[in-house]
């Protein structure tokens, strides 16, 4: 498991995605990310790549 840390600029929150969690989900530049938080796993998140492709 790779941990990553929350950075906050100009009171908003952000976290970089190492290059090769990137490179392995296939997400390119100008790619759009959801997030998924499902009701009662506040604490787990999962990603939907939206290609810019779709």
């Amino acid at each position: 498991m790779k941990t990553v840390s929350v950075q906050e600029l100009n009171g908003s929150f952000f976290a970089y995605l190492p290059k090769v969690w990137v490179t392995n989900a296939g997400i390119q530049k100008g790619d759009k990310i959801s997030w998924i938080i499902e009701e009662g796993d506040h604490r787990t998140l999962k990603m939907e790549i939206n290609s810019k492709e779709d």
